[in-house]
């Protein structure tokens, strides 16, 4: 049996996420059919379909803030993202591949 957390919302509402192969499926790679909760884990507010469909007795949800769409911008042009930029070369080190060498 692969091994999952539980999360418990207070409406009532569980979430599964997997965390661990069993014996058999780890050849594989993919979960068996078997679900054995490995921890469950409470939390303190409503999943998100009931502070969607319920706010009133839920809340409704937060947006998400603006500084967390500038940040991943950053980051994605300090890495040769949408900007084109390419990231800083480190002293010392060649980017690629390393040169095969030919035994002649």
């Amino acid at each position: 049996m692969c091994k999952y957390y539980a999360h418990a919302f207070v409406c009532q509402h569980t979430t599964f996420t997997f965390a661990r192969y069993c014996t058999a499926a780890n050849f594989t790679q993919k979960p068996c059919e078997q679900r054995q909760i490995w921890h469950t884990i409470g939390l303190d507010e409503a999943c998100d379909e009931c502070q969607m469909w319920f706010p009133d007795q839920y809340g409704s949800v937060m947006p998400r803030s603006s500084k967390s769409s500038k940040g991943a911008a950053a980051v994605g042009a300090a890495v040769g993202g949408p900007t084109g930029a390419a990231a800083p070369a480190v002293a010392g080190k060649t980017s690629g591949r390393p040169k095969k060498r030919c035994s002649s």
